[in-house]
């Protein structure tokens, strides 16, 4: 059997023949909400960010002030599961948690992000939301 530590603990195997002992399809989502809440504190706490309290569009990001001037037309592609932090007050990252992207969704995400002055990282690492099944994008200013 694979094992992904050096030297489990008797508290870690247990964990591991808890989920064992799971059905298939329940053994992610079991995984998923244990760690959502301190995935995503953890996140938060690493960039010192708080959520919006307002609208989440991504212009915002991309605007020099901070505010939307799309009315919300401005679409991420691939988007699902979307936030936009907050840093010092002011638009930071957004962040969107996508189940799956394929080569044309990259080239549109990469496309929207060059045309507004945006860049981006993809993890599989960071996210909380049903991590192991959805990818995690970080889209920032681009730094001048």
């Amino acid at each position: 059997m694979r094992s992904f530590v050096v030297e489990p603990t008797p508290e870690y195997k247990n964990a591991v023949d808890t989920l064992k002992g799971l059905h298939f399809s329940l053994r992610g989502r079991a995984y998923a909400q244990a760690v959502y809440d301190e995935t995503m504190a953890a996140y938060i706490k690493r960039h010192d960010l708080k959520p919006t309290t307002g609208n989440r569009c991504v212009c915002r990001l991309a605007s020099r002030d901070g505010r939307c001037h799309c009315g919300g037309r401005m679409i991420v592609p691939g988007r699902d599961h979307s936030s936009l932090w907050l840093k010092d007050g002011k638009p930071f990252v957004y962040v969107t948690q996508p189940y799956f992207m394929n080569h044309k969704t990259i080239k549109q995400l990469l496309d929207f992000c060059e045309a507004n002055g945006l860049t981006l990282s993809i993890s599989a690492d960071h996210g909380w939301h049903f991590p192991g099944a959805t990818l995690f994008i970080e889209i920032k200013r681009r730094e001048a």
